[in-house]
């Protein structure tokens, strides 16, 4: 991370963020997609996850499907806490952003809900 800068304040890059994170299992849903951050960036960040009840280690990710819902819904909390911290006109634009993804996010969730209701053991025939 030598010379990297935190995105959401510009001081020094000491962690990388897995923008996606662990899922129950502590399996890095995306160990790919992560983003420079300082110490305290990256634990306000987390704190975001564990508030909205989407904390490393809290959710199961028994699916495709809802490894999808608890990535939007994480990303979308790290652009928009991204957005507060970016001058005009882009802040806006991420702002916007982060909506969207908490929506797909929240659309996603209520697919799922309406799949366990209707079509109990779908989430076992995905595997076969």
């Amino acid at each position: 991370m030598s010379g990297q800068r935190c995105l959401f304040c510009g001081g020094s890059a000491e962690r990388d963020h897995h923008c996606t994170g662990r899922d129950a299992l502590g399996r890095y849903i995306d160990p790919g997609f992560v983003a420079p951050t300082c110490h305290d960036d990256h634990e306000l960040t987390h704190d975001d996850w564990y508030t909205h009840g989407a904390g490393d280690g809290l959710v199961e990710t028994a699916t495709f499907l809802h490894a999808l819902q608890l990535g939007l819904e994480r990303v979308g909390m790290f652009v928009g806490r991204l957005a507060e911290a970016t001058p005009p006109p882009l802040d806006g634009f991420l702002a916007g952003l982060a909506a969207w993804l908490a929506k797909m996010a929240g659309g996603l969730a209520g697919s799922i809900a309406s799949l366990d209701r209707y079509c109990p053991g779908w989430q076992t025939k995905l595997g076969e």
